[in-house]
């Protein structure tokens, strides 16, 4: 029998077993489901449905217990099928969700949204700072510091500011100064950081002064720097500590390892702004090995219609989803649109 075959009894009896697990942790037995009012079937029947689920691969025995647990295939059926998300408008008054409902830069608000959903969840929460490469430029502004020094500040379309002091080979007079920020402000403004910068290279080539400021302010080195290096937002690291995700303690110091290492998050995290809405991972779904007893909800925000960025919660795949879901799909929201408010 094929899980889209599966009888409306089968499917009752792991919804419940699946239920009970998250709440309860630890295997369930054909006498505990049996039990429950809806099932209308003896602990005899009950055992058979699972014995059949099993052989799909839905649940199966951690041991000889004669109790069953869901396998990650009976949790990503749960979540897809037979699971009611809790309503929406449960969480969209909550009081925590004032951080967001406020104009700041983007990394605040992505810090803000982190600790949020480590709050709601109890569960670690991630939040991808927006791309740079994906964000605007809104002005470019160079202060006189001395003869040879400036600082150049470049406001960006999410609400961040960058500061950078940069040295000159040789003097600017401030009249000249003003020329070339005017003509750079045409040149970035409205135009990605690499777009500008991609313009300014052409341009330069027939203006020494511009070409002397722009290959200080905007060298390799910058390009890799604060202006465009990809920046991830952590919260709630402790809560990993759960004995729910694991009991042993090198799988625990794996997993802070693996955090701790930002790339391999924010490798996760780009995919999943790939997709519409939210996404979930489950255990060996994450395609990585040291977070097979974890789940991963996702869901990515955006900035004047475009996808820039994307939050997660990660935590033990026993987490209540029918809660998690909903606070990552309204943080989601809600970042969105305070950072539509703020720029």
């Amino acid at each position: 029998m094929a899980n889209k075959q599966l009888n409306d009894k089968a499917l009752k009896v792991l919804n419940h077993l699946v239920e009970y697990y998250l709440n309860e942790g630890h295997p369930v037995s054909s006498k505990c489901i049996a039990q429950q009012k809806d099932v209308s079937a003896s602990a005899a029947t009950v055992r058979n449905i699972m014995m059949t689920l099993e052989r799909e691969g839905l649940l199966k025995s951690p041991h000889t217990s004669a109790g069953r647990i869901p396998t990650v295939s009976g949790l990503r059926l749960f979540v897809d099928k037979l699971m009611t998300v809790k309503n929406f408008h449960q969480h969209i008054e909550l009081p925590q969700f004032e951080q967001l409902r406020v104009k700041a830069p983007a990394s605040e608000l992505c810090q803000k949204a982190s600790m949020l959903l480590a709050d709601l969840t109890q569960f670690a929460g991630f939040v991808t700072v927006p791309e740079k490469r994906k964000v605007t430029v809104d002005k470019l502004e160079f202060i006189q510091l001395t003869a040879q020094k400036l600082l150049a500040v470049i406001v960006m379309h999410d609400g961040d500011v960058q500061n950078r002091v940069i040295e000159l080979p040789q003097a600017i007079e401030q009249g000249q100064l003003q020329k070339i920020t005017s003509l750079m402000n045409m040149v970035f403004c409205g135009n990605s950081f690499i777009e500008g910068c991609r313009k300014l290279k052409a341009l330069a080539e027939s203006d020494k002064a511009l070409l002397c400021i722009s290959e200080a302010a905007f060298d390799e080195k910058t390009m890799r720097s604060d202006v465009l290096q990809d920046k991830l937002m952590i919260a709630g690291q402790n809560h990993l500590l759960s004995e729910n995700i694991s009991q042993e303690l090198n799988k625990i110091r794996a997993l802070f390892d693996a955090i701790s290492n930002k790339k391999l998050i924010l490798d996760m995290l780009k995919s999943c702004q790939r997709s519409d809405g939210v996404k979930i991972f489950i255990g060996e779904e994450t395609g990585i090995e040291l977070f097979s007893d974890c789940a991963l909800v996702s869901a990515p925000y955006h900035l004047d219609g475009k996808v820039v960025g994307s939050l997660a919660v990660i935590g033990s795949t026993r987490m209540d989803y029918r809660k998690v879901i909903p606070i990552v799909d309204m943080t989601s929201r809600l970042l969105t649109s305070a950072l539509n408010h703020s720029k």
